[in-house]
């Protein structure tokens, strides 16, 4: 196991020296700010994989910055930075997000001071996580579904993003039964035996990839695991994906080529995570189709 990836690497090095540079920007930008910065996510956790046909990284780069006091923040390129107030520690609410930053990051800069944030235990870990964490994977669950191919840096792209999904769905039913855990490997011990868990694991340890025919597997997993308190409204993303299955069996829309124009608009508001037009959007996607 490398630094921040499953498998060790050459290509880490690369990663090492993108994060050394980031860090350098960070603090040229806040000289005078900055009490630490982690990185958080898959690299943070060690668990980060790389595109075997390309090197290339498969994910953006998760950071939390604790700063002295509020800044101006800055975006970086394939750098998703979170700016949390050091005096805010203490008050953090348990969310996966600050669970995973408290006990699956890595210090980057500065002291250790994640011993400020509460000792939460993992039945602790809020439900609304769920519900973040299951409408945020739409989107990968959306690209998942390209037309078939047998390029195979393509097959490797969507079978990240349905093994994203399958680990989106496992964390939903851990945090709804409160025994949230952090890393792949607790999450599937916990989840307990499970194919498409299993398939999804052996991805992210081995690269071993996914097949189009789990597609419907895992769709049939999304549409089961549903969130605490996720009302079956109009407005909820469970009905886009029930109305899809009738879809796809007639006409097998192809999202991300978009045959037509409200597919394009539907998917682009998903890609964008406007939660708000995407809801409109559904609302008027499932109208046209029933």
């Amino acid at each position: 196991m490398g630094v921040y990836t499953i498998k060790a690497t050459t290509e880490e090095k690369v990663l090492q020296a993108q994060i050394e540079a980031i860090v350098s920007a960070l603090r040229a930008k806040f000289p005078e700010k900055i009490e630490a910065i982690y990185l958080v996510g898959g690299y943070g956790r060690g668990e980060g994989i790389l595109n075997e046909e390309t090197g290339g990284f498969l994910n953006d780069l998760d950071l939390v910055v604790v700063l002295k006091s509020s800044v101006s923040p800055i975006k970086l390129p394939s750098t998703d930075i979170n700016y949390i107030i050091k005096s805010d520690l203490k008050i953090l609410a348990p969310t996966q997000f600050n669970f995973d930053f408290k006990y699956g990051s890595q210090l980057l800069c500065g002291l250790d001071i994640r011993n400020q944030l509460p000792n939460w235990q993992s039945n602790e870990v809020t439900t609304e996580s769920a519900l973040i964490t299951w409408r945020n994977r739409l989107v990968s669950f959306l690209e998942a579904r390209l037309e078939k191919s047998d390029k195979r840096f393509e097959i490797f792209y969507k079978s990240n993003q349905l093994s994203k999904v399958i680990f989106c769905l496992v964390d939903v039913t851990l945090i709804n039964s409160h025994r949230y855990k952090v890393t792949y490997l607790e999450k599937s011990s916990a989840f307990g035996e499970n194919t498409l868990v299993s398939k999804a694991l052996d991805f992210k340890s081995s690269g071993k990839l996914l097949s189009d025919s789990d597609w419907e597997e895992v769709r049939q997993f999304y549409l089961k695991t549903e969130p605490i308190n996720w009302l079956q409204s109009s407005q909820s993303p469970l009905y886009f994906l029930k109305c899809l299955k009738n879809s796809w069996q007639s006409r097998r829309p192809k999202l991300l080529s978009a045959r037509d124009e409200n597919d394009l608009n539907l998917y682009n508001m998903i890609k964008f995570r406007d939660y708000r037009k995407q809801a409109e959007l559904i609302k008027i996607w499932y109208q046209l189709n029933h």
